[in-house]
């Protein structure tokens, strides 16, 4: 853990080319690292699921687009902590697609929620990050 998704309407790629969405991933996943030792490295995925079947609104603006974002953790962090860290990939999302929002309607959302039941994991990529 964590394990960052977004979801985004396929029509902002007229806007955002797939480079700058594979770039956006990278720097969500270096917000993360930047934590410090909040979030181990070798748990940190972060993925994007482009959309293209949704409707927003009533349905009426085809160019209308959208990004969510959702952060999923384990259990163990603070307030403070989880404050920080979805400020800043919130911050990231606005400064990431702003080239988007002055274009179009467009709507961004982030949330984050804790896994309230166990979770079941295996990885080799810990002992990786912990040299």
């Amino acid at each position: 853990m964590p394990h960052l998704i977004y979801e985004y309407t396929d029509n902002i790629l007229e806007d955002v080319s797939e480079d700058d969405m594979q770039l956006f991933l990278e720097k969500s996943a270096q917000v993360i690292i930047n934590q410090g030792d909040v979030f181990p490295t070798g748990g940190i995925r972060v993925r994007a699921h482009k959309l293209t079947e949704y409707v927003i609104a009533d349905g009426s603006h085809k160019s209308d687009g959208f990004v969510h974002g959702h952060l999923k953790i384990g259990k163990g962090r603070t307030e403070q902590q989880l404050k920080k860290v979805c400020d800043e990939l919130f911050n990231l999302m606005q400064e990431s697609f702003a080239p988007v929002f002055d274009k179009r309607g467009f709507a961004l959302s982030f949330e984050y929620s804790e896994f309230a039941n166990g979770t079941w994991k295996s990885n080799n990529l810990h002992q990786r990050y912990r040299a």
